[in-house]
């Protein structure tokens, strides 16, 4: 009878366990915690700027000019654009500290001015030594606040202007190494897209 109730105890224990394991998202394979998070950028804070960085056309001989600011608490990507070249502006973040396995699109809230532009994200994919860039467009309405969702599904592979779609990887959230915006839709002439937050969705 008493070793019956040690083994009773015993398989009690590991039950109560695997319900801990479980709650907490744990992999009862490797007991490493499951690495699945959503992001949720705003612009909020005195180093909201830092990570971000502009690339503009002049890479390839342009004459576009872009960048941006934090202006209320906003990301505020403004320039013109020149198809007399490139033609494009974009920013985009250093390396992501968010880990987006699971995602399965994102969101963006922003203010806009009518044109057509363009959400990036980059993986450590590349072509002829180039980072491969997939893209996802978005419309805008002039002077009004929208919020876009874009599906990772809804998201096509380019380098430099060139489909790489036959050959590029899949996307796969938990490879993203960063995002961006960039303006590229074959027209001159300023631009302006302010930008309130940005958030991923499992």
């Amino acid at each position: 009878m008493m070793k019956w109730n040690i083994k009773a105890t015993v398989w009690g224990l590991l039950g109560l366990m695997v319900n801990f394991q479980t709650t907490l998202g744990v992999d009862l394979n490797n007991d490493q915690p499951a690495m699945r998070k959503e992001l949720s950028m705003d612009f909020q804070g005195a180093t909201a700027a830092e990570s971000w960085i502009t690339v503009n056309d002049n890479v390839m001989g342009g004459r576009s000019i872009g960048g941006f600011r934090i202006e209320n608490e906003k990301l505020v990507f403004s320039g013109r654009t020149n198809t007399n070249g490139g033609g494009f502006s974009s920013i985009r973040t250093k390396p992501l500290t968010t880990q987006l396995a699971g995602s399965g699109s994102f969101r963006i809230r922003c203010k806009g001015d009518g044109r057509t532009y363009r959400f990036s994200v980059r993986t450590p994919a590349r072509y002829a030594n180039i980072q491969i860039a997939y893209y996802a467009t978005f419309e805008t309405i002039k002077d009004e606040w929208i919020e876009a969702t874009l599906p990772l599904e809804s998201f096509y592979p380019s380098v430099r202007g060139m489909d790489v779609s036959k050959i590029a990887p899949a996307l796969r959230p938990e490879d993203i190494e960063s995002i961006g915006i960039m303006i590229y839709d074959k027209k001159d002439g300023p631009f302006k897209l302010e930008v309130d937050w940005i958030r991923s969705d499992v």
